[in-house]
């Protein structure tokens, strides 16, 4: 009887079965998530189609530092430069306009943001950047010469001065440092232009400074709070830009057809236009702006007759130090002299922080000659090369560069004299062109482009 019970009681249980639930597909999470939160585009991408521009760069024709920040400055990113005055920030920033010139050609569009002073034409010409030049521009340049005890401009000068011909678009931001940081957002967002650059963070002059009386102290702090507001902001404006495939207006809109069904689509704007279609069927451009910042310095006031350190230190919001992707500390060398005249001074360089392939800690240098202002690029290149092993010394004073076919195709290229294969160099653009292809394949930038 007893045995009866037991098994009737425990025929009397319920038998309970374990829930079970489907997962949502990661497909329909990003879905659900473009269509709540994608106004312009997609937020949320697989992997396979997120990508970035880090693979184009912004050489300065410096073979030397180009290498060292992993084949130019990084295409999307910002970028800073800094230094003692006269170290030559700005000659480099319009080494880096020239070369973006060169390559674009007349698709170039560059652009200059001023709160120091005032663009430079002339000066911009002597450092290779094609900038068109006004009557105004030549009597102000005249003038500046005459402030510093230099001799007026020769008549061939000045012929070559007015008959240059820009190549491009160059643009100039002037105005309130706000508002002028804020337009700076608009066109990174745009994706027009290939460098802006800045100078300089430490001369902008906010809206509270400016109001304020010499003997009233602004808002502590103003300049930096302005800076790094727009160092998040700046991140935002990095973002791909979404075009129409039919009119490549930007940006797009977001209609939501169905919300249970998580159905929406991407509409033009453009009231000519009325394109309508699939997020993924629109054009997604990555940006490809580079900012050049030029960050001045304060000296470190020496203790007891000693400087700690180095002899300078470079100050400002940590929010644009942690912004940028390479940053290249500048420093004062010996100055050339031909007797007892300076032809040129030696500036060198040391990469202080460094991504995307930079090499953090890197320095070297270069000399800058000041008539004509140049820099022998064609020393530069030899040397690296030959450290790369791009150029091979053979007895005899003979070089070789084996990935060079010589004319008549028989053998590779071969040359007697170091003289005379830097003088080469100098003077055959493409054959100079040629072994910087070869220098950054052999540092293994050989996934690097430049346009």
């Amino acid at each position: 009887m007893a045995a009866k019970k037991k098994a009737k009681k425990k025929a009397k249980k319920k038998t309970t079965r374990k829930k079970t639930f489907t997962k949502p597909s990661p497909q329909s999470v990003i879905r659900e998530i473009n269509m709540r939160f994608g106004d312009v585009g997609p937020i949320v991408r697989p992997a396979n189609e997120a990508y970035d521009a880090s693979d184009l760069r912004r050489p300065s024709g410096i073979l030397s530092l180009d290498l060292a920040t992993g084949g130019g400055l990084v295409a999307g990113k910002v970028h800073q430069f800094d230094g003692p005055e006269g170290i030559g920030k700005n000659y480099l920033l319009y080494r880096y306009f020239g070369e973006v010139q060169r390559r674009y050609g007349d698709a170039s569009c560059l652009a200059m943001v001023c709160f120091e002073s005032f663009v430079d034409k002339y000066f911009a010409q002597m450092c290779g950047c094609r900038i068109a030049m006004s009557e105004y521009d030549l009597d102000a340049t005249e003038r500046a010469r005459e402030k510093q005890g230099l001799p007026p401009l020769t008549d061939e000068e000045i012929d070559q001065a007015m008959s240059c011909p820009q190549v491009g678009e160059f643009h100039i931001f002037e105005g309130p440092s706000e508002n002028v940081l804020d337009g700076v957002l608009n066109a990174i967002s745009a994706n027009i232009y290939q460098i802006i650059g800045i100078d300089s963070w430490d001369s902008m002059l906010t809206a509270a400074e400016e109001k304020a009386q010499l003997d009233e102290v602004p808002q502590v702090a103003s300049p930096a709070t302005i800076q790094t507001r727009w160092a998040k902001k700046v991140q935002d404006s990095f973002h791909p830009v979404y075009r129409c495939p039919e009119c490549g207006y930007s940006p797009l809109k977001k209609k939501v057809i169905n919300y249970a069904k998580q159905n929406f689509q991407m509409e033009c704007p453009n009231s000519g236009c009325g394109w309508k279609g699939q997020p993924e069927e629109a054009m997604v451009e990555v940006n490809e702006t580079s900012v050049y910042c030029i960050r001045q310095i304060r000296a470190k006031l020496a203790m007891g007759g000693k400087v700690y350190g180095r002899s300078y230190k470079s100050d400002g919001a940590h929010a644009i130090r942690h912004l940028n992707q390479i940053r290249v500390s500048m420093h004062r060398g010996e100055y050339k002299k031909a007797g007892k005249v300076k032809i040129g001074k030696e500036v060198n360089w040391e990469i202080s922080k460094a991504k995307s392939g930079a090499r953090e800690g890197a320095t070297g240098s270069y000399v800058l000659y000041f008539d004509p202002l140049e820099v022998d690029v064609a020393t530069d290149t030899y040397v690296q090369c030959k450290k790369l092993g791009v150029i091979q010394q053979l007895p005899g004073g003979i070089f070789e560069i084996p990935e060079i076919e010589d004319e008549d195709g028989d053998g590779p290229f071969r040359i007697r004299g170091e003289e005379k294969l830097i003088n080469l160099i100098e003077r055959d653009s493409d054959f100079h062109d040629l072994l910087r292809d070869l220098a950054y394949t052999k540092a293994d930038f050989g996934y690097v482009r430049t346009t």
